[in-house]
């Protein structure tokens, strides 16, 4: 479920955008890669919110600030689709 939201976000994110640096296809990419960070991760005997929670304190240790203000405002916007999902 937190991968759906996942991609839910990020394709809202590049929607309709012309100058993001990342195209369509680089999103799903990075959705591709998370997929799979987060399978591999449950196998190892995580549970999925887990696995999710990890993925994302890694990244956000190694982001710089735009990026940390653009995660923030992001939360802002989405939030409450977070809170409701079921993992």
């Amino acid at each position: 479920m937190a991968l759906i939201l996942l991609t839910r976000v990020i394709s809202n994110l590049f929607q309709g955008t012309t100058n993001m640096h990342l195209s369509q296809n680089h999103a799903q990419a990075i959705l591709d890669v998370f997929a799979i960070a987060i399978s591999d991760l449950v196998s190892m005997g995580l549970t999925e919110q887990d696995a999710v929670s990890g993925l994302l304190g890694q990244a956000s240790v190694r982001a710089d600030y735009p990026t940390m203000e653009l995660a923030l405002e992001l939360h802002r916007l989405y939030h409450k689709d977070f809170s409701k999902a079921k993992i």
